[in-house]
């Protein structure tokens, strides 16, 4: 029985340690002052947009950088996602593209990581320009 209950806490504990392991991978921090910082992030493949990310100069580095959208205004994990810093309106209108509105309405402002599109895959109106209010 002693046994038993060696093997239940092994399964108990094993999805807690697996939870907390980093995957730090090559990429660059753009910071307020415009100042390019290459380093490893630590990439949660996010479902959804990150409030903040892990960044360390070096792998070797004991303790990761904390930053948040307030910290940066952009950063990338080189050759899987981008992500620039927003400070807006945020509209809750419909997202039909086909009914969408000329700018964002609705008094709320938001302040977070939005990822954009990657290279390759720009946002274009149907005038074939740029999204813009």
């Amino acid at each position: 029985m002693n046994f038993f209950y060696k093997v239940l806490l092994c399964v108990v504990l094993l999805p807690t340690l697996s939870y907390a392991q980093s995957n730090y991978k090559a990429g660059y921090v753009v910071d307020l002052k415009g100042d390019t910082l290459k380093g490893f992030i630590d990439y949660r493949e996010w479902q959804s947009n990150p409030n903040s990310i892990n960044f360390k100069t070096s792998i070797a580095d004991a303790k990761p950088h904390q930053y948040t959208p307030a910290d940066i205004t952009f950063f990338s994990i080189n050759k899987l996602e981008a992500y620039i810093s927003y400070t807006g309106p945020v509209s809750m209108d419909a997202t039909d593209v086909d009914h969408r509105p000329r700018c964002p309405s609705g008094d709320l402002r938001s302040m977070g990581l939005v990822r954009i599109a990657p290279a390759g895959w720009p946002f274009r109106a149907e005038n074939g320009g740029p999204v813009a209010c």
